[in-house]
Formats: C-alpha cells, structure tokens, sequence
C-alpha cells in the first residue's frame, strides 16, 4: 500500500490552483482525474477574416469535420458549443446523469474542467459579498493577488467598475483594446455616466484572465477574433496550463481517466475508490490527506457517496439572462477590423449602492460565432434573414446577465439509485420564486431600458434554461459549528479528519460577478491550510 502525501480530485480552475499551492511544498501531490482531451484542439496562426476569405476547407474548422455543430444537441444549455470545445462535456450523460425536469447543469470530466471554455472574467468579491459567501476578507484579498500573480489578469484601474471588477487589490496588465462598435458604446455612456450612476448602474472595463503582454513562456493576445477556437501563445489562462506545467517540472503526478467515486478514513490515511472510465475497474488511492475540487456537483455527489446519505443537499445557482440587441449607429458599418471575441464591457447593477447585492452584464460583440447561430431565431427565411444580418452583425452585441442567488427551500439535490455506471443519478430541482423571482424580473427591466439609453435595440430577452450560467455553489456550506454536510472556514469536511474542499461547494452565497477568480483564491487558501495541518 503505497500512501501518498496530497491527492488531488479534479483538473479544473480549483484544481489546478489547490495542486500548485501543495507541490510548492515540496511533497508528493497526485492530481487524479478522468482528464477528457482536446482532439480537436486548434493550432491556427491565422485571423477570422482571412480564414473566412481565403481557406477553402474552412467548414472542418468552423463546422467540425462531421458537421457536428450544426447536430441539435439535446442539453438545453450547451446550444452554441464549438467542435474544438466539445471535449469539455464528453462523458458526462454517462458518468455524470442528472434527473430534473427545472435544472439543467454543465458539468466537465476534461482535463481543465469547464475552466477550458471559461469567459475568463476575474471578479474579486467585496467585504460585503465575501462576508456572504462565508470568507474573510483579509484571507482573501491576499489570496486574490497571489492567483492574479499566477494567471495574469488584464484590466484598468480607473475606470466606473474598477472596484466591481478588481477594486486596485491586484497587479493588472493594460485592458485589451476594444472594439470599434464597443468603444462607441462606451463612449455614449461616457456622456451619460451621471444618468447611468444615479440609477445605481455602471460600465466599464473587465478584468479578464487574458495576456496583452508576454508572461512567462504565455504570449500577448493578438486579436484574431478565433477565441472560441483556439488560444494562440496560451494568451487566454486555462488550467490545462498549470497541469503542464506542473508535470513538465516533475512537480506533480496525475492520473488520467479515473472518477473519483468514494472515500473513507482509516488510521491516519484517507482511501479514496476510484473507477476506471474505459474499463469500469475500481482501484484504491490513499493518502494522507485528501483535497476534493472535482466541481460543486461532482464534490457532492463525493461526499453522499461516502456518507451513504439520502438527504438532500441545498444549491445555488445564477439565473442567467441574455439579450441581443443592435446598436444603432454601427447598422451597416464595415465588419473587417481587427478584433477581439472575448468580452468588450461590463455592466454593473448595484442595488443596495454598498456591494453586497450586485448584477453583472457582459457585454460581447457578435462575429467568429457565425450568423447561421441568430439566424434560426429570427422570423425571416434564410436567404431573407443572411441579407439582413450582413447589416446588423456590425452592430450586434449579446449582453449576458448574471443575477446574484441566495439559498431558496425548494432548491436542492440528492443521489438516487439508478443504474449508471457510479449506480446513482443526481436529483435536482431548482426554481425561481418569489421575491427573488421578482426581482430579477425586475433587474432585467432595468437592463433593457439602460441599453435603449445608449442606442441599442433589443432584440429579445431570453431567460435560460436553469443551469445556464454555469455558476453552481453551495451544497456544503460553510460554518463555524461542526455539522455534517458542511465546511470549516479553513475547507474541511465536518466529519471527516483529512478531508477537505478546494471548490465552490462552500459559498453560502453566489454574487451575480463572475465567480472563477474566488474559486481559485479560495482553492489557494484551502491548500495552504492543508499545508498547515499537515
């Protein structure tokens, strides 16, 4: 029996984050995972302009070489997946099912998580939200610069959304450059920002985990608008980097290809069942502690194997609402220009004005994701419809709309018996009522007529299938009391004695700011108390 000092469950965001932390340690870290990969993964150099133009086998790019994005995928919220992100998802119907008939979740079993396709937006949370979620300010805010200082995060310091964004508590790269439609809109609100502020809403610059200068062995960005497709010169952080690295360095092992299903605790060591993916064989793993960051859902799922539970378990989730709109004076404008896919503009609801209840809009334009996606929710023919939106694309703009969570009784998930592979399937449910339901009703209203402010025509207002934003947290919540199915502040499971938790599943509360970059701080911090107990 061969016991090892850390293992960690899990690739993604908090994985990666937890497993660096350790090996600095200078002990025997093992990352174990089913490390789905990317086939698929691009290696273009060239921009989207030119590849539209002048690349005759462009549909294998766009399209996938079996046409596979143009196949109806039956998740209601993975509708827009590129070929070359597909392998995010793989595997999880099978190993990963959910039954609900109101929440569907995306959930990643691939080397990276979902943190392969992450928006890279890099909120830090305020003392108000932070003291919600069930984290120390002061603990944090170190921890925010110390992953800032890991992944690069580019931004700008001065601007209406700074302290939404980063609040000055990290070093930042120089924003991106925008683009021309977004700088116009920008520089509408500008004009505007006394009458926006008053109605306690703000626009500006977001932080995002993307280079626009060279960092290490990373590249700058360059503006070929393939963001979806492809990450020339790693210019956009992903974990899949830390892996990597980590391994080139000799500084972690990782198994690939087993799901982690149980543990159990004996002596001073921590037995942790795992399953093969191909050949369904189990195997043991032990160590001497043992760090789960295999996502809120998967950690769970864990734990109410490991504690035979058949109590429900609580959640939470961000209602997501998108709106494309088109921007008025950039009808029929030319659509050439370099170019960036990623987020342009953030737009920031503060409720209460003290940063305890905030809603996030980013605001993206619309070319690299093709026009055949809008295209079928317009009501024209096709011929019809690609005249029309030759006009509009140049001055179209998604706006997608976090709404903050807090806990809610109906909402909850449980393991039921069933005959998976794992021989369980998650039961969920989880709606949006009263109150809550109100107000983000409420919220979008606000949204829709700030945008009509600056010009924009809203095209619709699409409230997503529940689970769309794929920010879930909650299911063991934090608490200072020892109880079962909750967290120490420190990460630990109750229960358990060398059993912690590097992912969301103790934020008691899930702020409407985009969460990854408090994940990985939080991750970071779980590991360097692991450290402490060691």
């Amino acid at each position: 029996m061969e016991i090892i000092d850390y293992i960690v469950v899990g690739s993604g965001c908090t994985g990666a984050m937890a497993a660096e932390t350790l090996a600095e340690s200078g002990k025997r870290v093992l990352v174990i995972d089913v490390g789905v990969e990317n086939e698929n993964a691009s290696t273009e150099n060239t921009d989207f302009i030119a590849k539209r133009f002048n690349d005759k086998q462009q549909s294998d790019f766009f399209l996938g070489k079996e046409l596979e994005v143009l196949s109806e995928n039956s998740h209601p919220n993975i509708p827009q997946q590129m070929a070359q992100r597909k392998f995010m998802t793989e595997l999880t119907d099978k190993f990963l099912p959910v039954r609900s008939n109101n929440f569907f979740p995306v959930e990643s079993l691939a080397l990276g998580g979902l943190g392969s396709g992450w928006g890279l937006g890099s909120c830090v949370f305020s003392e108000n939200e932070l003291k919600k979620v069930g984290l120390s300010t002061t603990l944090m805010n170190e921890s925010y610069k110390a992953i800032a200082s890991r992944i690069g995060i580019s931004g700008e310091k001065n601007d209406d959304v700074c302290s939404f964004c980063h609040n000055n508590l990290i070093d930042l790269q120089p924003s991106i450059k925008l683009n021309p439609a977004a700088e116009s809109l920008y520089q509408r609100y500008r004009k505007k920002e006394v009458y926006f502020n008053q109605k306690k809403l703000f626009i500006g610059r977001p932080a995002i985990a993307l280079l626009t200068e060279n960092k290490a062995d990373r590249q700058a960005y360059t503006y070929k608008d393939l963001d979806f497709y492809a990450n020339e010169g790693n210019s956009a952080y992903r974990p899949a980097i830390t892996i990597h690295n980590l391994l080139k360095k000799g500084k972690i092992e990782y198994q690939k290809g087993w799901l982690a299903l149980r543990f159990w605790e004996e002596n001073d060591y921590t037995i942790l069942e795992c399953m093969h993916v191909e050949t369904n064989k189990k195997q043991l793993f032990y160590a001497t502690k043992l760090i789960l960051s295999a996502s809120t859902l998967s950690t769970a799922r864990i734990v109410m194997r490991s504690f035979q539970s058949k109590d429900k378990l609580p959640i939470l989730c961000n209602a997501y609402t998108y709106m494309p709109m088109v921007y008025w004076p950039f009808v029929g404008k030319r659509n050439i220009d370099q170019f960036c896919g990623l987020v342009q503009l953030a737009m920031f609801y503060d409720k209460n004005a003290d940063h305890s209840e905030v809603a996030m809009a980013s605001i993206y334009n619309y070319r690299s994701m093709l026009n055949f996606r809008i295209l079928k929710q317009m009501p024209l023919n096709y011929a019809d419809g690609m005249k029309f939106l030759k006009l509009l694309i140049p001055a179209l703009f998604i706006a997608g709309i976090f709404h903050p969570a807090d806990y809610q009784a109906q909402n909850f998930i449980k393991l039921q018996k069933s005959d998976s592979p794992t021989g369980d399937t998650l039961l969920t449910n989880y709606s949006f009522e009263g109150n809550e339901a109100n107000q983000i009703i409420e919220t979008e209203k606000l949204y829709a007529k700030a945008f009509f402010k600056l010009n924009c025509l809203i095209l619709n207002k699409i409230r997503t299938s529940t689970g769309a934003s794929i920010h879930y947290s909650g299911t063991l919540p934090f608490s200072e009391n020892e109880q079962l199915y909750h967290l120490s502040p420190a990460g630990k499971l109750f229960g358990t004695n060398n059993v912690f938790v590097a992912d969301g599943s103790g934020f008691k509360f899930l702020p409407g700011k985009g969460l990854t970059l408090s994940l990985m701080a939080n991750a970071h911090l779980v590991a360097q108390n692991v450290l402490k107990n060691a």
